[in-house]
């Protein structure tokens, strides 16, 4: 993914944290938030697939979840630099999987009301 294929928003400054939101909403649902870490954090909200200005999913037809977890790509730090993520609902399934892809790059994830799609695929019903 390149920067410019991704909307979103952002405020502040310092270590980046990422914030991806509910199928529901938008980038926006974290304005609040996002004016509190603000004072201590680089905060980056991102559209998801079909949400603000990032263009709709059409590539092959067949969306998955870590198509919308490329979407953070982008904004992964350089050097020895790690994120936090945070994701509610739908986006605490694709934070799941960017932590998952972006192992090394990953600091902190945070869930609200995540989806546990990813994990019970992966593990099955009992392990998850």
């Amino acid at each position: 993914m390149k920067l410019e294929e991704t909307d979103f928003i952002e405020a502040g400054s310092g270590e980046k944290v990422i914030l991806v939101h509910s199928s529901v909403a938008g980038a926006k649902q974290w304005r609040s938030l996002m004016e509190t870490l603000s004072n201590d954090f680089h905060v980056i909200a991102i559209n998801l697939f079909g949400y603000g200005d990032t263009r709709v999913w059409e590539d092959d037809g067949k969306q998955r979840l870590k198509d919308q977890a490329r979407l953070i790509e982008p904004f992964l730090p350089t050097g020895d630099d790690k994120i936090s993520i945070v994701g509610h609902s739908f986006g605490g399934s694709v934070a799941m999987k960017a932590a998952a892809i972006f192992k090394t790059k990953v600091r902190r994830l945070a869930l609200i009301e995540p989806n546990p799609f990813y994990l019970l695929k992966k593990y099955g019903r009992s392990e998850a």
